[in-house]
């Protein structure tokens, strides 16, 4: 299951930062105001939070496959197919270090060919 760019970011930053950043306030302040289902929120946050991440690590497991299979030496020149999501301005889904790592591991490739 491979997401499109647009969709992993949103659904990237919504369980990396959106949810633990609401369930947290909800907790804190569950226990200042007297508030119910503290610990029962807590809980449903990492379950749901722990389901997206498994759901963004396979789409980019298919992704870094997709990009080993296509033997691109340019990691950067891939183009993925996106729906019609808006640009949210996110940086995208991997960061410099994994764009080295893999582009290593693809002159690695190249090299036992």
């Amino acid at each position: 299951m491979r997401l499109p760019d647009g969709l992993y970011d949103i659904l990237k930053w919504i369980t990396l930062i959106v949810l633990p950043a609401l369930a947290t306030a909800y907790v804190g302040l569950a226990t200042v105001w007297a508030w119910p289902y503290g610990d029962e929120v807590a809980k449903t946050t990492a379950v749901i939070c722990t389901l997206l991440g498994a759901i963004l690590g396979i789409s980019t497991a298919q992704y870094n496959k997709d990009v080993l299979a296509a033997g691109k030496a340019d990691y950067m020149s891939i183009k993925r197919e996106d729906a019609s999501i808006p640009d949210t301005g996110y940086q995208g889904k991997h960061s410099v270090d994994e764009y080295a790592d893999l582009q290593r591991l693809l002159d690695e490739v190249k090299t036992d060919k």
